[in-house]
């Protein structure tokens, strides 16, 4: 098993701890936009910016077919989950939420083939189980469960396939492919919600290169350095440091419930993460990866 670069470790929990901290950025820097406007116009920004540090440096344009199926594994991978999740919203508890993306592990080793890996990510579904209160929903809750089980799975399809197809093109205009294709969808569904002004825009523009800038580009980055099976324990370590950072900051009464499920959440987690098999980068079965 080749040896876990240390830049990529740190490129790894710098990634899970930025997912885990945004509700601590909404306090600092609150959002100016409805959610899918502004999340429409940070990766406009994004990719605006990569497509001038890419011209800057002379990248090379992308050319064949494989840039337009990256462009289409990028809305799976970011548009289709959020638009999933926004209509999710209210129909069932974050914490469900929370509990449905830790089974994306579970999806990735099916997905790849590594049954060897389901049972540490079982370890971490078992964690959130402990550490959450979960109740399952009824009547709009389940349509809420489902479109959130739909946003899971087309994440984890993303990750696999992006994994196949960041090879064939220039990373930066790759980015820049997903980042401008995402923000022009985001922004046109979300464009009833918007209130546009200079305030806004320059609240959203810092949110844009502070907050998700780092964690997309890093994303990407990750997808085709790591490896579907080893990313997808972000979503089990994220929630590892949520918790842990808001015990840290409120201090709730913890005990035994809260070790168990945080040793359960580390354990899976690093398991999942210690997978450093390589995942076949051929063409998929669908022959969507072909030039």
């Amino acid at each position: 098993m080749p040896k876990m670069k240390p830049s990529r470790i740190i490129a790894f929990l710098f990634l899970c701890l930025s997912a885990s901290s945004g509700w601590i950025w909404d306090q600092a820097l609150p959002p100016q936009l409805g959610t899918l406007a502004a999340q429409g116009l940070h990766f406009l920004l994004i990719g605006l910016v990569v497509a001038a540090w890419s011209l800057i440096r002379r990248n090379p344009l992308p050319q064949g077919v494989a840039i337009g199926w990256i462009t289409l594994a990028g809305l799976v991978l970011f548009a289709a989950p959020i638009l999933l999740l926004h209509a999710a919203h209210g129909m069932v508890s974050s914490a469900l939420g929370v509990l449905v993306f830790a089974l994306l592990p579970v999806a990735v080793m099916v997905m790849t083939g590594a049954l060897k890996g389901l049972l540490p990510a079982l370890l971490g579904v078992a964690g959130v189980l402990v550490l959450l209160p979960v109740s399952m929903p009824e009547g709009r809750g389940l349509l809420g469960i489902g479109l959130m089980v739909l946003a899971m799975l087309l994440t984890a399809a993303a990750l696999v396939w992006l994994h196949r197809l960041l090879p064939q093109s220039s990373r930066g205009w790759a980015v820049v492919a997903i980042c401008l294709s995402n923000g022009l969808i985001l922004c046109l569904a979300g464009r009833d919600e918007a209130s546009w002004g200079w305030e806004a825009a320059r609240c959203e523009a810092l949110r844009a290169l502070i907050i998700d800038a780092p964690e997309v580009l890093l994303l990407i980055w990750l997808i085709a350095a790591l490896g579907p099976r080893q990313l997808s324990a972000r979503w089990l370590v994220a929630p590892l440091f949520t918790v842990l950072g808001g015990y840290v900051l409120m201090r709730p009464e913890g005990g035994l419930r809260l070790l168990v499920g945080a040793v359960l959440l580390a354990l899976g987690g690093g398991l999942v993460f210690a997978d450093n098999a390589e995942v076949e980068r051929g063409p998929d079965s669908l022959g969507l990866g072909r030039t």
